[in-house]
Order: C-alpha cells, then structure tokens, then sequence
C-alpha cells in the first residue's frame, strides 16, 4: 500500500509533469506565431523572456503564500491557471498581446513550483534528496516530451491544441487537492529565517560562487530550449526534427536532474557540478555545428544530462538553509534560476538576428563552462566525498 506521504509526493509530481508539459508548449507555438504574428527572433526573445521573468518573480512570494496559508490550495490554482493563459495564446493578435498572456502564463507557472517542491520535501521524513528529485523528475519528463508530442499534434490540428490542456490540468490539480493534504503543515515563525542555522556547511563564500554557476547554467538551458525548434526552422528542417531535438536535449536533462543528486551524495557538489558543467560544453558545440546527424543528436541528448547534474543539489541545499521556510527558499532559487534564462532568451534571440544562430548557440555553449568556472570557485575540495577522511 502506498503511504499518505507517497501519495502526496506522487500527486505533486504529476502536477508537475502536467505544469511543464503545458509550459513547454509556447517553445513548439513559436515557430507558427513567427509567421502568423510576423516576429523577428528578437521578437520571440523578449517574449520568452517576459514569459521567463513572471514566472520567476512569482515563486518568492508564492512560496512564502504556500507557507502561511497552505501549499496544496497555491499548486491548485497555478495547475489549472496556468493552462489556461497557455490555451489563450491562440487569441494573440500581436505582439503586445502576445506578450501579455506569456506573463499571465508564467506567473501561474511560478505559483506552482516552490509549493509543489514544498510538499514533495515535508512529506519525505528521509531521503529527501529522492522525493525532491522525484518531483523534479517528473516535470522534466514533462518538459521532455512535450516538443515531440507536441510538434506532430500542432501540425495536424494547430494551435488549437493548447485549448484542451485545461483537461490534464483540472484532472492533476484535483488529485494534488485529494492527497497533498497528508503532508505536514508547519506554521512560519516571523523569526524563522534568522533561528535558522546552516545544515550544509555553507557560508557567505559559497554564495558568490553559487549565483554564478546557477546564473550560467540557467542561462545555457534556457538558450538551448527556447531556441533548438527555431534553430532547426531556419535550416529548413521539419517542425517534427526541431521536436525531437528538443526532446532529446530535455529527455537527457530529466535523467540527470535525478542522477546529479544521487551521485553529489556520494562525490559530493563540488565535483559533480563542474564536471558536468564543463563537460557539456563541448557537446552542445558538436550539435551546434551537425545539426540534425546521429552524432549531433547524441551530443545534445547527452549535453542535456551533463548540464542538469547540479540542479537537484542546488534545490536540496537551499531548503535546508531554511527548512522552516521551504516553498519561500525553494521559490527564491527557482526564480533566480528562472530570471538567468531571461537574461539567456533575450541575449540568444539578439545574437540570432545579428549573427545567426551558430554563433548564438556557440555562446549559449560556452556558458556551461563559464558556469563550471564559478562551481570551481566554490568552497569544498573536488575530490570525490569518499576519497576525504572523515574527522575522528
């Protein structure tokens, strides 16, 4: 039988799936809204990046929401919100417009995940790192195959298609509704933060560091998923090609958001941050320059894996720096990471309309390894966590 804990993080998961399943659609909507709307790629660089930074802001303060007042209620309404500001992009009529409904998107979008992430902690009495993990999972597999679904579903029946995301969406919030209720709810202190102490060892120098890596490593995702279906458009592959790249690139970032944090467990961070950041460059340069070979699409599947490794530690190590404030401190970290792939969409889609997007995606690239860079900075030794003796 599966336990009242279980369920909830299972519920919460699915929601997640649910909530990155329909936030990917805009990515696969762009190449169609280019032609209707008449967009630069600039164009679609703004409004990703408007889309980005409301989902951004929004998680802080809707984490600290889900701790006052309750998580599963917050999860609910950006569940079903957000497809609904997703399905209404179809009635964009310009750009303006267009940009609008992306923000209303995305801060329905932000409501969901700090609380989500909430839950699937606070109902884990251990292993936390595999029940947060289990959540992230499943809103990278969302993430995953949405483009491939996606592309074939927009080419035979349009964008109309993103209507009907309000039924998966109602379903997964009702089940949130039903079984998140098993998970603990403890009441937030005003002097919560400052009775918190440090669980991790982190001190101020980790912290510089630490933004730089998340900054860089958000800014490389973000370039490389928003833009990889209009990459593919402008070298006049199908609509279909352009989603299967995608969803080779998320399906890689969903096995290594959850196979990062096992192995930071026993490697530890430090290494496990810059090897696999620095190790991805490379890779997104082969895709870059072969796009649409059997080698270009096995570099970008593994590229995906290697540039996700340090993104469920990163999670983890916040929420015990404030475990009386988890969907706040969860908020805080994802809407950083979130407002970097702004700044990422925004740069990519300016370099693509200057220089092409070889050059742009040759950047987006190069931001993995500048990010490896700042986890190299970080405190702690990059030999494995087993290879330290332990203090007697």
């Amino acid at each position: 039988m599966i336990s009242p804990g279980n369920r909830a993080i299972l519920s919460v998961a699915a929601g997640h799936f649910t909530v990155d399943y329909t936030a990917a659609l805009p990515t696969m909507m762009y190449p169609f809204l280019v032609v209707s709307l008449g967009l630069s790629y600039a164009n679609v660089g703004v409004a990703a990046a408007a889309y980005t930074l409301a989902n951004s802001l929004a998680q802080p303060l809707c984490g600290y929401i889900g701790d006052r007042f309750g998580h599963r209620e917050v999860a609910v309404v950006g569940l079903v919100m957000q497809a609904v500001f997703i399905g209404s992009l179809i009635f964009a009529w310009n750009f303006l417009s267009l940009v609008l409904l992306l923000i209303f998107a995305g801060i329905f979008t932000g409501m969901f995940h700090p609380v989500g992430a909430a839950v699937a902690n606070r109902a884990a009495r251990t292993l936390k790192g595999a029940s947060v993990g289990t959540f992230f999972i499943g809103g990278m597999l969302g993430f995953a195959v949405s483009p491939l679904i996606a592309a074939k579903l927009f080419q035979e029946f349009g964008l109309i298609y993103a209507v009907f995301m309000i039924i998966p969406a109602s379903a997964a919030g009702f089940a949130v509704f039903k079984f998140a209720a098993a998970t603990p709810q403890p009441a937030v202190e005003k002097d919560a933060v400052a009775r918190t102490r440090p669980s991790l060892g982190m001190d101020s120098r980790a912290v510089a560091p630490l933004i730089w890596a998340i900054f860089f490593r958000s800014y490389t995702f973000a370039g490389m998923s928003v833009f990889i279906p209009l990459y593919f458009r402008s070298l006049e592959f199908s609509i279909q090609a352009g989603g299967l790249a995608l969803t080779l690139f998320m399906s890689g970032f969903s096995a290594g958001t959850i196979t990062g944090g096992a192995l930071s467990d026993r490697l530890g961070i430090k290494p496990v941050i810059v090897v696999t950041l620095a190790l991805a460059t490379p890779l997104m340069l082969v895709f870059v320059y072969t796009p649409g070979s059997l080698i270009g699409l096995a570099a970008i599947t593994l590229a995906g894996f290697l540039v996700a490794g340090s993104f469920t530690p990163t999670i983890v190590m916040i929420q015990n720096q404030l475990p009386r404030l988890v969907g706040a401190a969860t908020g805080v970290v994802l809407g950083f990471t979130f407002a970097s792939g702004a700044v990422g969409q925004w740069v990519t889609g300016r370099l693509a309309d200057s220089f092409g997007f070889e050059t742009a995606l040759s950047v987006v690239a190069l931001a993995s390894l500048v990010a490896a860079i700042g986890g190299l900075l970080m405190t702690g030794s990059m030999r494995p966590r087993w290879m330290i003796p332990r203090a007697a």
